[in-house]
C-alpha cells in the first residue's frame, strides 16, 4: 500500500508541473476497497511495485445495461519508465478478471499530460468521455454584445431555473452525446439550494433568466474536493443568446464572487462528446484529467476456441 500511495504520489506531482494551478497536495491514499474487491492487479519489478490498476466495482448499469468498473486517479499509478507498457500490461490482465466477472464497461481517469499512459489506452479500444480542468482567477477579458445582469439566485427565483435545466438535460441526450440524464422537479432542486450542495449563478436580460452555471463545493475526482478550490458542475444557456459574450461574461462573474470567497482555484468537469460545452471551457480551462470508457462486446468469452 505504501509504495503504491507513492506512484500515486508521484504521478500527482507530474501534472502539477503542467499544472500549477491544481493544489499542493502532502498527503495520498489507494481505498482499501481497491484491494478486497478482487479486481485490481499489479506490476512487480524484483521485489518493487512499478505499477497498479484497480477501481470501483462491478458497478451496475454503468453506461448501459451491463457492470462497470472505475479506476479514479488514484486507483491506479505506474512509473514513468517504460509507462505505455505497464499500463497495457496490467489493462491486459486485469480486463480478463473483469470481463471473466461479466463486467464489461471499463473506465480510468487518467492525467491530462499522461502521454504515455492514454496513449496506451487509446490503443487498447479507449474513448475519451470526460475532462476535468481548472483555472485561477486571471481576468477574462470578452466583450458582451447585450446588456445583462448576473447575480446568484436564491431558492424563491429556482422555479425559472427548471426550463433551463431540463434544456440541458434534453440537449445531452441528443447526438453526438446521447448520454441519458433523468429531468429534475423545482422541488428536487430547492433541497439542493437549501443544503448547500449547489449554487446558482444567472445572467438576466430584461429580468428573466436566460442562463445559469452551477456552482459546488467539490467536483468528481480528490484534486476537485480540495477545500482550495470550487467546481462548476453545470451550465447552460439558451441558444439564441449564444455566441454574444453572455456565457464568458457570466463566467467572469463567478470567478470574482470565487475569489472575493478565498478560494484559489476554479474547476469545471465536462463531457468531451459535448461539442458545445468543449468548446466553451477549453477556452478558459486548462484540462488535468482525462476519462476514458471501453465497452467490450458482451458476446466476448476469455475461453479458448476449439
Amino acid at each position: 500500500m505504501t509504495q503504491a500511495c507513492s506512484i500515486v504520489a508521484d504521478n500527482y506531482r507530474e501534472e502539477r508541473e503542467f499544472v500549477p494551478e491544481i493544489p499542493v497536495l502532502s498527503e495520498f491514499f489507494v481505498p482499501e476497497i481497491f484491494l478486497k474487491n478482487g479486481l485490481g492487479v499489479a506490476a512487480i519489478d524484483d521485489g518493487d511495485l512499478i505499477g497498479f490498476l484497480c477501481g470501483f466495482g462491478p458497478i451496475d448499469n454503468q453506461f448501459g445495461d451491463v457492470k462497470g468498473v472505475f479506476s479514479p486517479l488514484h486507483g491506479h499509478g505506474a512509473i514513468q519508465s517504460d509507462r505505455k507498457k505497464i499500463y497495457s500490461l496490467l489493462y491486459s490482465y486485469a480486463a480478463k478478471i473483469w470481463v471473466k466477472k461479466e463486467i464489461f464497461s471499463h473506465s480510468i481517469a487518467l492525467y491530462a499530460h499522461d502521454n504515455g499512459g492514454i496513449t496506451s489506452f487509446f490503443q487498447n479500444g479507449f474513448g475519451m468521455r470526460c475532462i476535468d480542468a481548472i483555472r485561477s482567477f486571471d481576468p477574462i477579458s470578452t466583450p458582451c454584445l447585450k446588456e445583462c445582469s448576473y447575480y446568484e439566485i436564491t431558492t424563491e427565483k429556482v422555479e425559472d431555473i427548471v426550463p433551463l435545466n431540463n434544456a440541458l438535460i434534453l440537449h445531452m441526450h441528443q447526438s453526438p452525446i446521447f448520454m441519458p440524464i433523468k429531468h429534475r422537479n423545482q422541488a428536487e432542486i430547492v433541497k439542493d439550494v437549501k443544503e448547500g450542495l449547489f449554487r446558482y449563478f444567472c445572467a438576466f436580460k430584461d429580468g428573466t433568466i436566460i442562463g445559469y452555471m452551477k456552482v459546488g463545493g467539490s467536483g468528481e475526482n480528490f484534486i476537485s474536493r480540495h477545500n482550495s478550490m470550487v467546481n462548476i458542475c453545470g451550465a447552460y444557456l439558451l441558444p439564441e443568446y449564444r455566441g454574444q459574450g453572455i456565457a464568458s461574461q457570466l463566467l467572469s462573474y463567478i470567478l470574482s464572487q470565487m475569489q472575493r470567497e478565498g478560494y484559489d482555484s476554479v474547476g469545471v468537469d465536462f463531457e468531451s462528446i459535448n461539442p458545445q460545452a468543449r468548446e466553451f471551457w477549453l477556452r478558459f480551462f486548462t484540462p488535468y484529467t482525462n476519462s476514458l470508457v471501453r465497452r467490450i462486446d458482451e458476446r466476448s468469452t476469455t475461453t479458448s476456441i476449439d
